[in-house]
């Protein structure tokens, strides 16, 4: 079955994505730190929220790990951005 997203390059694995801009190389590089499996979802919220959000909550993981708080870096990523989108769209209504 064909996937049905219209931007089938997020599904590649971070290793496999083709860099484009200087946004996807950084993209790449913390999708494959965190291990994700694929670019959809650092894709999609870097189209939502930019740049300064992806690298605002990266910072918070590397520190968080480095204090030794963080034992699923990936989630505590996406949460944060996560939570980033729904202030936002807060703001909105």
């Amino acid at each position: 079955m064909k996937s049905k997203n219209r931007f089938p390059l997020s599904e590649k694995r971070p290793s496999e994505y083709p860099i484009g801009s200087n946004d996807d190389d950084v993209c790449v590089d913390i999708a494959s730190a965190l291990g994700e499996s694929d670019m959809r979802f650092i894709l999609a919220r870097r189209h939502q929220l930019g740049m300064q959000a992806i690298n605002e909550a990266y910072a918070t993981v590397k520190d968080e790990m480095r204090k030794g708080k963080c034992q699923s870096p990936g989630r505590l990523f996406n949460f944060l951005l996560t939570k980033k989108l729904e202030e936002k769209n807060e703001r909105k209504n």
